[in-house]
């Protein structure tokens, strides 16, 4: 069975300070699926996806900027205040000196050769996140009215595309490869104020290679919500 992996590199663009946190998370998800075969998005339902990539958000922030001069503390799911008296979670939170990081990811499990288009799928997703994003009171993540840290409010989307696992018999892993990162290429090309980054993994698992799919490899998009 294939089994080597690897995590791609974004370039430098406006979102460059978040970049670090996504990168370490593209190689936690090669590290897991090379240790189990498991992907921890896939670990779960559909309708929790998302809340089965917290921890190893969590996890990669607390690790990420270990080296950095900057330090960012996380918090995941934070109870917080969405207008008048309606609450809810906020998915993860970077707290420094200068700057408190809002993040919301959601999370989708697209088909790499599926006829719909991943720029509006990755556009869609975005704006939930950030509909989320502008409805919370970020005071509520400030210590008072004299906290004057910069908050800055950080959208994403995480893909897990799949194949069926036919496909992957009849074309092979490399070939998939290449045509993940292409199609990661053309999305980053459309995608000028966006942080991608990507990581490869192909072959059977035994999370949904029962439903026939096996997965090609994971993509996240962010973007900076004004």
């Amino acid at each position: 069975m294939e089994k080597a992996l690897k995590a791609v590199k974004n370039p430098d663009n406006k979102l460059k300070f978040i970049r670090p946190l996504f990168e370490r998370l593209n190689e936690l998800l090669v590290e897991y699926y090379n240790q189990s075969r498991l992907i921890p998005d896939l670990a779960l339902p559909s309708a929790s996806k998302e809340i089965s990539l917290t921890p190893l958000i969590y996890h990669a922030a607390q690790t990420a900027y270990s080296g950095n001069n900057r330090q960012y503390l996380p918090a995941a799911e934070i109870p917080i205040f969405r207008g008048g008296t309606n609450s809810g979670r906020l998915d993860l939170a970077l707290f420094s000196d200068k700057n408190i990081v809002m993040i919301e990811c959601k999370s989708r499990r697209p088909k790499l050769y599926g006829n719909k288009t991943k720029e509006t799928l990755i556009e869609n997703a975005l704006q939930q996140a950030a509909s989320q994003l502008n409805s919370a009171e970020v005071e509520t993540l400030k210590f008072d009215e004299n906290d004057l840290r910069r908050v800055v409010k950080v959208a994403c989307v995480a893909l897990n595309f799949v194949v069926p696992y036919s496909k992957y018999k009849k074309k092979g892993g490399a070939s998939l490869e290449v045509d993940f990162n292409h199609m990661v290429s053309t999305i980053r090309a459309s995608s000028l104020h966006k942080c991608i980054t990507s990581a490869v993994f192909y072959g059977p698992h035994s999370v949904n290679q029962p439903k026939g799919y096996i997965s090609v490899g994971q993509l996240f998009v962010v973007k900076q919500v004004e």
